[in-house]
């Protein structure tokens, strides 16, 4: 039986550790695989620790020096002794027989993540299944795929989904340009296709999310939009190297950043300018990234109906 590492960030996270934290330790302990649970500790002033010492012996907790956010799951995939890396959210439920529909597809050696179904707090309404890439008019963005059915998607949700570790290490971890959350796993999932790795969908793994528990306490949600688009226009400046994109992303800039402005849509032109900002980084991890197996089209190849005359910037 295949046993994972599952790691959960946290800061200041103590209420929401004890709300949802024993559904993930009744889960490892019925299936009794050996799995091991790392919370990893960013640099909280709560708390926390004590509480887990006290309430939970059998959770491993790794205590950071400085808040890293979600990218202290690179520490984490470091220290972790399983083959594979469950990323979770630390307000996460896991339903009966999660982590084994996880894990199932890595039968195939090819596959890098495997991600499920992510359902509110509510229990019924579904927040994140399988989804495809969508490119038009020199932008990238994503989209439900239309299918619920199990296969390949674009990309696994970084609070959902195991990764295999050792091919996780070999792509260099998340990357910190996309700090402080949003799109980083985005980034990853399309290094991954471009190496050639495959990430499978599989709506048999079933969670439920609070959302936000961490983010909401700290920044606007417009504040949070912007650091979306931000990150959106990084992805797009690393990772897409195609001449005619390229150009058409160029010359549709100014007329999107226009028609977003005049329809009051604020954090497309703020978000653009904190990605300006970071337009060096993001060159240095262009260049880094430009050799791979597979180019742009051919990932994009993978899922047909990935072209669209019209994209929207940021989520609804």
């Amino acid at each position: 039986m295949r046993t994972c590492s599952i790691l959960i960030p946290t800061y200041n996270g103590r209420d929401i550790l004890a709300e949802c934290l024993p559904s993930i330790v009744e889960h490892v302990e019925s299936r009794g695989a050996g799995d091991e649970i790392i919370v990893l500790d960013n640099a909280s002033t709560d708390d926390t620790c004590r509480f887990l010492k006290d309430n939970f012996p059998e959770v491993r907790i790794l205590r950071l020096d400085e808040n890293k956010a979600i990218f202290a799951l690179n520490d984490g995939a470091r220290a972790a002794e399983n083959a594979y890396l469950f990323f979770l959210n630390n307000d996460m439920l896991l339903k009966p027989g999660c982590i084994d529909a996880l894990l199932c597809p890595f039968d195939d050696e090819s596959v890098f993540a495997v991600t499920g179904k992510v359902f509110q707090w509510d229990r019924t309404t579904v927040q994140a299944g399988r989804r495809r890439p969508v490119v038009g008019k020199g932008y990238f963005w994503y989209l439900a795929a239309g299918s619920d059915e199990p296969g390949l998607t674009l990309h696994a949700l970084g609070g959902q989904s195991i990764y295999d570790r050792h091919k996780f290490l070999e792509l260099g971890g998340i990357d910190p340009l996309f700090s402080p959350f949003y799109h980083e796993d985005l980034d990853l999932s399309w290094r991954a296709l471009r190496h050639g790795w495959r990430i499978i969908y599989t709506p048999a793994a079933e969670m439920v999310h609070k959302g936000a528990a961490t983010a909401g306490k700290m920044y606007t949600r417009q504040q949070i939009k912007t650091i979306m688009q931000k990150n959106m226009f990084l992805f797009i400046w690393k990772n897409l190297h195609d001449m005619k994109f390229t150009i058409a992303h160029i010359l549709w800039l100014l007329p999107r950043l226009i028609r977003e402005t005049a329809a009051g849509n604020f954090s497309f032109a703020s978000g653009l300018a904190g990605a300006v900002g970071q337009l060096p980084e993001a060159m240095q991890a262009r260049r880094a990234v430009r050799q791979s197996k597979l180019s742009d089209s051919d990932v994009l190849k993978m899922f047909p109906a990935a072209s669209e005359t019209q994209v929207e910037p940021i989520a609804k």
